[in-house]
Order: structure tokens, then C-alpha cells, then sequence
């Protein structure tokens, strides 16, 4: 077989080979892997966690450790917080969101951004100072209430003000009561405390009936169940 038959013959082989590993070859290109931080304390703003002990639970020898959920801006300014695990005692627990109220941290960020996410607080509280209960990381999976999702930012902040809350400056907080059904649909919520104003009221409302939830889990298998959700409007950032 000449030369020029030999290549002809050849030919539809060597460039289907090419076809297919020039093909193959952009697929081994691996993604470079993004670079997280996470929500931190801000030493700007310290939050005293666990010193604020409420007098009557100091008298009364009440211990436990709280988790509380918060949503944190990319201005780090904490815009809702929900207890996700109880200390079993109310006014702990209540000590424990307070905490947040208003308060500032270090946001987390994506390569080097800022973003809007949901982080799992602990607090432990010790008579004792360093006691029985020591903070440790929460992950979601181990949350078996409703939490909204670590990416969806609550329409709650400056940028989401009612066009009559914002011309009379109105500010305050605000819990929702609500239940989500197993597909992490807010299907019921009421104002449990109100801001004072019913316009902020009922942005507050909506924006827990937009928001997106991992529902409640049992024995693996989603369920319906109530959230609480405490929300913070402020004109400024």
C-alpha cells in the first residue's frame, strides 16, 4: 500500500481520535473552588454573649445553651434572628435573641464579597462562668424546626421599606408566628409582636410569607410546623 493510500485510509481515524479527546479535554479543567468566610463577631461591635444573664435566672440557678439563627447582611447589620434550639428556660432564651437586636458583625463573604446568609449562633449560658455547657457549631441539618434557607435574604432592610413607613421614618421590631408545610411554603402568619406601626407590620407579614424554608423534619420525612422569626426595620444601614 503506497504512502497516499495509507493516509487516506488513516485519515477518518486520526481525526475522529482528535474529535474525541479534543472533546475530553475541556472537562478535565477543574473549577477553582470558592473562597468562603464566616459570619463573625465584629470587634467594633462586641456582642456579650452569655453576660447579659437575666437577674431572676441567676437567682432562680437556671443553665442551659440557646441557638439562635440570624440573618446577617452584606453590611453586616443582623436583620431577623429565630431560636432554633431552646436552653429550656423562656427568659434565657429571651436574653439569647435580644442579643441581636440591632446588633452589627463581620458579614460573610465569597471570594472576597460580602453576602447575605443565615448563620447558627450558640450560646451557652454558665453560672459558673465556664460551666456545663460549651458552644459548638450548629449545622442546619441538625435543626429539626422550619429555618429559612442559608441563601435567601428576607425582604427586610432599607432597600424593602413600605413607601409610607419610609416618608414617617418608622422604625421597631417585630416577631411572626407561622406555619410551613412540608414544601417550606409559609401557609399561615401572624404578628405576635407588633413594630407599632401596621404598615411595617404587615411588610413584616409578607416577607415571611415570600421567604423560602427548609421544613420541619421527622424520622426523615418533612413535615408541617410552626416558625418564629423576629425581624428588625431600620432606616439606615
Amino acid at each position: 500500500m503506497n504512502l497516499t493510500r495509507m493516509l487516506s485510509f488513516r485519515m477518518p481515524f486520526i481525526l475522529s481520535s482528535l474529535l474525541i479527546y479534543g472533546s475530553a479535554a475541556p472537562q478535565d479543567v477543574k473549577p477553582t473552588p470558592r473562597v468562603e468566610t464566616p459570619v463573625r463577631v465584629d470587634p467594633k461591635h462586641p456582642i456579650k454573649l452569655g453576660e447579659n444573664y437575666p437577674a431572676l435566672s441567676r437567682k432562680k440557678g437556671e443553665e442551659g445553651l440557646s441557638v439562635v439563627r440570624i440573618e446577617v447582611d452584606a453590611d453586616g447589620v443582623v436583620r431577623a434572628a429565630q431560636l432554633v434550639f431552646t436552653s429550656g428556660f423562656a427568659r434565657l432564651d429571651d436574653a439569647s435573641l435580644g442579643a441581636f437586636a440591632g446588633a452589627r458583625m463581620i458579614p460573610a463573604t465569597i471570594d472576597g464579597e460580602p453576602v447575605n446568609t443565615w448563620a447558627n449562633i450558640p450560646i451557652a449560658w454558665n453560672l459558673a462562668g465556664h460551666g456545663t455547657y460549651r458552644p459548638h457549631k450548629v449545622d442546619d441539618a441538625e435543626i429539626q424546626i422550619p429555618i429559612i434557607l442559608k441563601s435567601y435574604r428576607l425582604k427586610v432592610g432599607p432597600n424593602d421599606y413600605p413607601s409610607e413607613s419610609r416618608a414617617t421614618h418608622q422604625e421597631g421590631d417585630c416577631t411572626i408566628r407561622a406555619l410551613i408545610d412540608k414544601g417550606g411554603t409559609a401557609t399561615e402568619a401572624s404578628v405576635s409582636k407588633s413594630t407599632g406601626f401596621d404598615t411595617l407590620d404587615q411588610a413584616c407579614v409578607q416577607a415571611i410569607q415570600q421567604a423560602r424554608f427548609i421544613p420541619a423534619h421527622r424520622d426523615g420525612e418533612a413535615i408541617g410546623a410552626s416558625a418564629t422569626i423576629n425581624m428588625n426595620w431600620r432606616m439606615t444601614q
